[in-house]
C-alpha cells in the first residue's frame, strides 16, 4: 500500500437526515435499499447532498456482529419530515478531523483502519466523542463501469 497521505481539516457542522443499521455488517444493504427507496421518494438524487456513513465502533472490535451500529446519511438544507422509512434528522458537530480518502471498493477500505489505529495511536490528538467516524461516499448511484469508487474518511479528534 502506497503511503497514506493525512491532513488535519476543520469539517462543518452538517445537517443530515439518517437511517440507523444496528446488526450485523453484511446486512447494510438491506438498509441501504430502505435508505434510497426514501431519497427516490422525496426526489434526492444521487447528486443532491452529501452521502455519509457514519461509524460509531471498530466492526472488528465488537463483541457480537448483533452489535454494530451505524448510520446512512445524506446531507439535507431544512429538517425532513417524520416518516414510514425511518430516517431521522441529526447533525454532524463541525470541529477538528483527520482527513485521508481511499479510492476502490467499499467493502473493505484499508485507510479507515490506518486511520483509526495506526496514524491516531503516533499523533498527537485523541479521538473526539461527540462525533462518529465519518465516511464521505463521493460518487454514488449509477456510474460508468471502471469509475473508481471515491470515499473520504473524516475521524473527529481533539
Amino acid at each position: 500500500m502506497a503511503a497514506i497521505k493525512v491532513e488535519i481539516v476543520e469539517f462543518p457542522e452538517t445537517h443530515v437526515a439518517a437511517l440507523r443499521h444496528h446488526g450485523p455488517a453484511y446486512l447494510v444493504k438491506n438498509t441501504m435499499r430502505k435508505f434510497i427507496e426514501w431519497r427516490i421518494e422525496n426526489k434526492i438524487g444521487p447528486d443532491q447532498g452529501k452521502t455519509f456513513a457514519l461509524h460509531y465502533k471498530d466492526p472488528r472490535k465488537l463483541k457480537s456482529p448483533q452489535d454494530f451500529v451505524m448510520d446512512i446519511s445524506v446531507s439535507v438544507d431544512s429538517p425532513i419530515a417524520q416518516n414510514k422509512w425511518g430516517p431521522r434528522n441529526m447533525t454532524l458537530p463541525g470541529g477538528l478531523c483527520a482527513e485521508t480518502s481511499h479510492k476502490g471498493q467499499r467493502d473493505d477500505i484499508s485507510e479507515a483502519d490506518y486511520l483509526a489505529n495506526v496514524w491516531l495511536q503516533n499523533s498527537q490528538y485523541v479521538l473526539r466523542q461527540d462525533c462518529p467516524f465519518i465516511f464521505h461516499y463521493i460518487n454514488i448511484g449509477p456510474i460508468e463501469p471502471g469509475t473508481p469508487l471515491l470515499t473520504d474518511l473524516y475521524l473527529p479528534i481533539k
